[in-house]
């Protein structure tokens, strides 16, 4: 007999006094789809987010895929897919780029992503469909494009929490007969979280019912549902009344499949007999899948460590980004630019003159403070903005580091923000090269200027990193904005009053380039401290319990 494939040992999560999973010893086969079954609270999602290990369990052992939940959390995320609570698109993106997505992160070559992205949406009659926006979607839309997602890189075991929930019965039968025709033709083991005991019979081979955290019983669905009542029927249809209802409980051959069908536009059947659970294995005589795993992530994706392996994890991280927070189709990603590059490349350096970027050190203020501004919209969206459209779970759900998806919000939007400046700065010294009869390329100042252009890339940064940590720490998008924009008009103020409390012998003792290297070394430090504060501060399990 093969190992499981999951394999607990008195695995429990404790959050204070409440016990979300409590002493839990399972074991899931290979090759089927198990259902965990339970009310909404029973422990089921912490389950999942223990076997993932996106949570340290409090006591007891998780072993999945014979990887450790504590120890190789990162090797379960890379060899597994998840569909969890929330559908984690990017609804900012296309259907294809979302799953082009998890196709980078997952390391396969452009030519199998696009391979997989027209065989799964082909499947789910989604192609003619990929070009648009997720936003413009229906749910159901939503939820067949996450699971495409989940079994995107040929994972061995997928993970799905609640798939059908709050859909009415038409559109879960739907669902429910996608999932079964996918997931029977890629031959993966299933672990599934449900509270709908006609769900876990229709599709699993086998169900564990966990209440409070316990684990009461686990078993063949058919078995289980031996020990709750007898035979039910099944109605799938829409306007019924209570009369309608009531006459049809009252007749026995409507529930056993007999009667004639009184009633257009409805059905009621007898739930099946037929084992269910290996999920249509006709399906797989069709031709579809490989019941043999060829596509095993042990062997298709590369491991986690090596520089060239991180060095695309940062890489899919800045793709992500582009595409998500910055090059999204809105017209304020286009004008805000526009207005900032306007401003402090042509109206401010008209208003200087020949003294532009040789300025008082007050003055000096303005420019260094001003990509501040300018970055707030963009990195204060970093954390709590995924946090509030529920995309971040999914992403920590996946094999990318932390240490990746932070460095890669963190460098996009210091070098977007530095390019815009640096675009400014660049305008600006045309421009007063043009009043000052030198030319275009007379490049009067050009040292002001590159010391400008560090100045400005060091301010970025720590925005960027000091924007980060508030994001971590805010609900919201606005909270983090706001908390952002106080933060950056308190360490104006605070600077200034620092400059006019000084004496004024000091300052006139030292020349701008003086100036400009203290400043550079005081940012270079602050830089450097936000940033580990950032990395340390960057974890998966604070991250999903906030």
């Amino acid at each position: 007999m093969s190992e499981p494939i999951i394999h607990t040992e008195h695995l429990s999560r404790y959050f204070g006094t409440v016990k979300a999973v409590d002493d839990l010893s399972l074991e899931v086969p290979e090759g089927i789809v198990f259902g965990f079954l339970g009310p909404n609270g029973a422990g089921k999602t912490t389950t999942i987010h223990l076997l993932l290990g996106l949570l340290e369990p409090t006591q007891g052992v998780a072993r999945v895929m014979d990887y450790d939940s504590r120890s190789q959390a990162g090797d379960i995320r890379a060899h597994s897919g998840a569909l969890l609570e929330f559908a984690g698109l990017y609804e900012r993106m296309s259907a294809e780029d979302n799953l082009d997505l998890y196709g980078r992160i997952y390391h396969m070559p452009a030519s199998d992503r696009r391979a997989r992205i027209k065989e799964l949406l082909t499947h789910l009659d989604l192609w003619e469909r990929r070009k648009e926006l997720v936003s413009k979607w229906s749910r159901g839309m939503k939820q067949k494009l996450a699971v495409a997602r989940a079994l995107f890189h040929h994972p061995p075991l997928i993970f799905l929490d609640e798939p059908t929930a709050g859909f009415d019965p038409i559109a879960a039968a739907a669902l429910r007969n996608d999932l079964a025709s996918l997931v029977g033709r890629e031959g993966v083991t299933v672990f599934l979280n449900t509270h709908n005991l006609n769900e876990a019979e229709k599709l699993c081979a086998q169900v564990g019912v966990i209440r409070q955290g316990k684990l009461l019983t686990v078993g063949n669905p058919d078995a289980l549902r031996m020990k709750t009542g007898g035979p039910q029927a099944e109605i799938v249809g829409h306007g019924f009344n209570e009369q309608t209802l009531s006459l049809l409980r009252k007749r026995p051959e409507v529930a056993r499949g007999t009667a004639k069908q009184p009633y257009p536009d409805r059905t009621a059947r007898r739930k099946r007999n037929t084992p269910p659970g290996k999920l249509d294995r006709s399906i797989r005589r069709r031709g579809g899948g490989n019941t043999k795993r060829e596509g095993q992530l042990g062997r298709r994706v590369p491991d986690a460590d090596g520089g060239r392996k991180q060095m695309n994890d940062f890489w899919t991280m800045i793709w992500k980004e582009s595409k998500d927070e910055l090059f999204r189709g809105e017209w304020q990603t286009l004008i805000r630019p526009l207005l900032f590059i306007g401003i402090l490349g042509i109206l401010f350096p008209i208003q200087t003159g020949v003294q532009w970027l040789a300025i008082a050190p007050g003055e000096m203020l303005l420019v260094i403070y001003l990509p501040f501004f300018f970055i707030i919209n963009f990195i204060g969206d970093a954390i709590a903005g995924e946090r509030e459209r529920h995309t971040l779970e999914t992403l920590l759900a996946s094999r990318i580091s932390d240490r990746a998806i932070l460095l890669g919000k963190v460098i996009m939007a210091t070098v977007y923000t530095w390019g815009m400046v640096f675009v400014s700065l660049l305008l600006g010294l045309v421009t007063v090269n043009l009043t000052s009869g030198q030319g275009i390329w007379g490049f009067y100042s050009i040292d002001y200027f590159l010391g400008a252009l560090v100045l400005i890339l060091l301010t970025t940064l720590l925005a960027a990193s000091g924007g980060v940590l508030i994001s971590l720490r805010s609900a919201t998008v606005r909270q983090a904005q706001q908390t952002l924009t106080l933060g950056v008009l308190g360490l104006g103020v605070a600077s200034l009053l620092a400059l006019k409390a000084m004496p004024a012998g000091v300052i006139s003792t030292l020349n701008y380039n003086q100036v400009l290297l203290i400043i550079m070394a005081i940012l270079g430090v602050l830089d450097a401290l936000l940033l580990t504060i950032s990395m340390a501060s960057f974890q998966r399990a604070r991250l999903i319990l906030s």
